[in-house]
């Protein structure tokens, strides 16, 4: 079993932020699978690929993301390394992608969360670029601030890549992703 938790921040103010790409990919993924509430996260479970998933969209706060991971990955019983957690990265142009294992949270709160709460960094990521702000404006304000026209297009038009790129690694894991896309 797999879970994949996009992060981001509730409600209608966050929506088309940048630190929501999490649960933007994971909505346009999910959209037609039943959902349900259950761990302070909204969850859609569906089998893939001979696979059984676990879609996760945490309805905690973006710095409290890994309680909803930690409770429903203990429910379920999956292990760290059979987690993918997708989020925004100011490191990567906008709209580019890169497959992660076992990295540090490089200061971004919501893996840190994660990390914190499962007790280690050996689970995947799927960061997703949305560039750095021009100065003077503080990454805090820049992530929660909605993506440009321009970035929206970008994102928009990556959106089947960025599902491919997530059937990939559940049908052949965070290696066979990771050659492939990034």
């Amino acid at each position: 079993m797999l879970l994949i938790a996009g992060l981001g921040n509730p409600g209608i103010k966050y929506k088309k932020t940048r630190h929501n790409i999490g649960m933007i990919i994971l909505d346009s993924f999910i959209d037609s699978f039943a959902k349900s509430k259950k761990f302070t996260a909204e969850i859609a479970q569906e089998k893939i690929m001979e696979q059984e998933v676990i879609f996760v969209k945490p309805e905690t706060f973006m710095n409290a993301s890994g309680e909803s991971i930690k409770k429903i990955s203990a429910f379920y019983k999956i292990e760290p390394q059979n987690i993918l957690v997708i989020h925004d990265d100011l490191d990567l142009l906008p709209g580019t992608m890169k497959f992660s294992f076992q990295k540090s949270s490089a200061g971004h709160k919501g893996v840190e969360s994660t990390i914190q709460n499962l007790g280690t960094d050996a689970f995947n990521r799927l960061r997703i670029g949305i560039g750095k702000p021009l100065p003077p404006t503080p990454s805090e304000s820049f992530v929660i601030a909605n993506f440009s026209k321009e970035e929206q297009k970008i994102i928009k038009e990556n959106l089947p890549l960025y599902k491919e790129a997530i059937l990939n690694f559940i049908q052949n894991g965070i290696n066979s992703a990771m050659n492939k896309y990034n």
